[in-house]
């Protein structure tokens, strides 16, 4: 794998942090981005529309995620962690993760890149398989480069050993090179709580996320099925 050498300025970030009247602002830093045009991404389709506006934050929990959310947003890249939003399926994980990788594009010119982890299994594990159009180098540098990573839906799917060691090797390279990382995942991540999560991802990546991120933990009813059910019932 190769060795990340971000600008030294910046990290890789594209905009570095500088003391101005007192606080820290962002300024655009002019060097070059690291990750390929090709490669970066800001969200998908699917979430294109997603912004902290049209979030429904129904309850104090999903209030007070949407809070940490904006304000990671307001603050980037002047954060000294990631965020590790969990929660059952449908309370609203992934259009946080969205709204702030957008936020932050339309604040800072910085863009992020989106990783869905089921595909992300699917694409490494098909390394394996001869004939494949994709190489390593083209599927892990964004995840080791992008000045602001989210990864949706960690733990959705179980990857192989391998899968799981080249991973964890992308994201220890963020924590060494202090570049944040945004994560959601429908398991608990607590202390007491977070065995389910350590057997989908083993012990060493969810020590080091829980290390690098700020657990956001979210509880509430899964909003899509309510609004099919309600669309039968109509």
């Amino acid at each position: 794998m190769t060795d990340p050498t971000p600008c030294p300025r910046c990290l890789g970030r594209g905009v570095r942090i500088e003391r101005r009247d007192g606080r820290l602002v962002a300024v655009e830093c002019g060097c070059s981005p690291v990750i390929p045009a090709s490669a970066a991404a800001l969200v998908p389709p699917r979430f294109e529309a997603c912004t902290f506006e049209n979030f429904r934050a129904s309850t104090k929990e999903l209030l007070t995620a949407k809070k940490a959310c904006a304000e990671f947003a307001e603050h980037f890249p002047a954060v000294d962690h990631g965020l590790l939003i969990a929660g059952p399926n449908g309370t609203g994980k992934t259009h946080l993760a969205a709204a702030l990788l957008k936020a932050v594009a339309q604040r800072t010119g910085v863009q992020g890149h989106f990783v869905d982890y089921s595909n992300l299994v699917f694409r490494v594990q098909s390394l394996l398989s001869p004939g494949g159009e994709e190489t390593m180098e083209e599927i892990i540098s964004p995840l080791i480069h992008a000045p602001l990573l989210v990864l949706d839906g960690l733990g959705s799917v179980r990857g192989n050993a391998w899968f799981l060691d080249i991973l964890f090797e992308a994201v220890n390279q963020r924590y060494l090179h202090r570049l944040p990382l945004v994560a959601t995942t429908h398991f608990p991540c607590s202390e007491r709580e977070r065995d389910a999560l350590v057997d989908r991802v083993g012990d060493a990546l969810a020590s080091r996320l829980m290390e690098m991120c700020r657990a956001v933990e979210i509880a509430g009813k899964d909003h899509r099925r309510e609004v099919l059910q309600h669309h039968h019932k109509g």
